[in-house]
C-alpha cells in the first residue's frame, strides 16, 4: 500500500538556512500522522501533545519490519536527495540501489503457492525493462546529490 499526503506543519516546509539534517528529523517526526496530529502540536499541555504524537507513524517505527520508506528531499532543481528507511535504519538512496540494496530487503525465493521464485523473476524482468527504457539513467540525472556523490567516491574510489 502506498500513502501520499501533505506532512503536518511542523515537518512540511524546509526553513531558510536549515541544517542538512532537517529532512531526516522531519521524517523522524511524522511520515503518517494520526487524524488529530495538526491540532495536537498546538496543545499547551506537553503530556497530551507527546501522547498524541506517539500515535502517528515516523521512520523510527519499524512496524514489525513491514515499513519501508523512501523519502525525497527536493532542495533545488538540481539537488534532490533520497533516503531509504527500513527497520529503524537509513541510507542515502541512489538509483542504483534498486539493484544493490532493495533485493537484500526482500526474500528472493519467496513464492505464492507455486514453485516459481516470484521476487527473483520480478527483479530480473524489471532490471531488463529498466535498462531498455533508460529509466535508471533518467533517475540518475534527476536524483542527485553532488556533495554526497563526492563523499561516496572519495570513500569508495
Amino acid at each position: 500500500t502506498i500513502f501520499l499526503f501533505e506532512p503536518p506543519e511542523d515537518c512540511r516546509i524546509i526553513p531558510d538556512r536549515a541544517v542538512p539534517e532537517w529532512g531526516i528529523n522531519a521524517c523522524k517526526t511524522s511520515i503518517l500522522p494520526n487524524e488529530t496530529y495538526s491540532e495536537s502540536i498546538k496543545e499547551k499541555d506537553m503530556e497530551i501533545r507527546d501522547k498524541l504524537k506517539k500515535d502517528n507513524i515516523s521512520v523510527t517505527d519499524n512496524c514489525e519490519d513491514t515499513l519501508l520508506t523512501l523519502s525525497f528531499q527536493v532542495l533545488e532543481q538540481d539537488k534532490i536527495r533520497s533516503y531509504l528507511y527500513w527497520n529503524g535504519q537509513m541510507i542515502n538512496f541512489i538509483p542504483n540501489d534498486i539493484y544493490t540494496t532493495l533485493p537484500k530487503l526482500f526474500d528472493p525465493k519467496w513464492h505464492h503457492g507455486d514453485e516459481k521464485y516470484e521476487n527473483q523473476i520480478f527483479v530480473k524482468n524489471k532490471k531488463e525493462e529498466m535498462k531498455q527504457d533508460g529509466l535508471l539513467s533518467r533517475m540518475n540525472k534527476i536524483i542527485r546529490d553532488d556533495k554526497f556523490e563526492s563523499f561516496r567516491t572519495y570513500c569508495h574510489p
